[in-house]
């Protein structure tokens, strides 16, 4: 039984969906904005059930978030962008908690601790989530 269990995954592109996804208790939430600043269509929340949430910490052992830095920042690789995607994630399940996020940069997928324009390993955990609760829509990204 996983007490207190609690997850928040926010992508915010400059462009298009903003959308929120929240574990609290015990049930998953939805919240999301079009583009243009109109929330999207309200939905009911997701009860959570244990093995949803032992695939989801195992994806996100897998993952290793529990050691991404605390910000991923274009800045680290010689530049900026000012538009784009800014995302954040935060965790707290069985006693471990991360707290990550960035502005266009992102944990390389070869190595959490090194920042990358490239977006895989946030896109592997958008994926761990939507498949852990059978989530339809959260983020499109353009792999």
């Amino acid at each position: 039984m996983y007490v207190n269990a609690s997850f928040k995954l926010e992508d915010n592109p400059v462009f298009g969906k903003r959308t929120s996804l929240r574990l609290k208790c015990n049930h998953i939430k939805f919240r999301g904005m079009e583009g243009e600043g109109a929330p999207l269509p309200k939905r009911q929340p997701i009860p959570a059930r244990n093995i949803q949430l032992d695939r989801l910490v195992a994806a996100l052992d897998f993952l290793d978030v529990w050691n991404w830095k605390s910000k991923y920042d274009t800045s680290e690789l010689g530049g900026k962008v000012y538009d784009g995607r800014s995302w954040s994630f935060s965790a707290s399940i069985a006693g471990r908690e991360c707290k990550t996020g960035g502005d266009n940069a992102y944990p390389s997928f070869e190595d959490a601790q090194k920042t990358s324009y490239k977006a895989e390993r946030y896109a592997f955990l958008i994926m761990a989530v939507k498949s852990a609760f059978a989530i339809d829509e959260f983020a499109n990204f353009d792999y």
